[in-house]
């Protein structure tokens, strides 16, 4: 089911965003209150080689396996359960 899940985060994040701009857009709010977008990607390995984008037949045979969300701002959202807690942390590459 992680193709669900990650496209309904990517999904959700650009229509609240997109929203959210045209309401500001007719000045019914001064700023949005959704300070980031985020998007989301599923990934495993199986059989000893690296996916994305899983669909749930990889999703269901891959040895590990986990749901990589970030931020529009290169901060990658951490949680075991995301819709129960989660956190943001900033992820600098090498």
């Amino acid at each position: 089911m992680a193709e669900r899940a990650t496209t309904a985060i990517t999904g959700s994040s650009l229509a609240l965003g997109y929203s959210l701009s045209e309401i500001c857009a007719g000045k019914k709010l001064d700023a949005p209150p959704m300070l980031k977008l985020v998007a989301a990607v599923s990934a495993g390995i199986l059989e000893g080689h690296a996916l994305v984008d899983l669909v749930y037949e990889e999703d269901k045979l891959v040895t590990v396996d986990f749901n990589l969300v970030a931020t529009e701002d290169d901060e990658f959202v951490r949680s075991a359960k995301l819709w129960r807690r989660s956190d943001i942390f900033r992820f600098t590459a090498g």
